[in-house]
């Protein structure tokens, strides 16, 4: 049995969401998916994710805003990771600065189902 109850993705692009979700569905828990991040940063402490998959270039606000976001409305939570999955291209010191606002890793869209997989395996075996 999964240790990971409980997945947020927060996703603006329909296409990439539904992609995330089908990556998903094969998993022993519950994927609440969210295409306006204010959406997803109002219902974050009520589902208490073990994992977030975030994408980074949004229209709303980007995933660093999320991020500031959603370190004032909660103190982070050990036991649950944020990937930000995403088509921007980082350098060193932006990957750097990424992981400094909460970020645990930074995956590269198109995601694969094996690149998935073994995110998920990293966050289950840290909880």
């Amino acid at each position: 049995m999964s240790k990971i109850k409980n997945v947020i993705i927060v996703e603006d692009s329909e296409i990439d969401r539904k992609r995330l979700e089908e990556l998903l569905k094969n998993y022993d828990f519950k994927v609440h998916s969210f295409d306006h991040p204010k959406d997803a940063l109002d219902a974050i402490s009520s589902i208490q994710p073990e994992l977030v998959l975030l994408d980074f270039i949004m229209p709303q606000m980007n995933g660093a805003t999320f991020m500031v976001q959603l370190s004032e409305r909660l103190t982070h939570n050990p036991n649950w990771q944020v990937f930000l999955v995403t088509s921007a291209q980082f350098d060193e010191e932006e990957s750097a600065s990424m992981l400094t606002l909460g970020i645990t890793k930074i995956i590269e869209k198109p995601i694969s189902k094996e690149v998935l997989n073994n995110a998920i395996l990293s966050v289950e075996e840290s909880i």
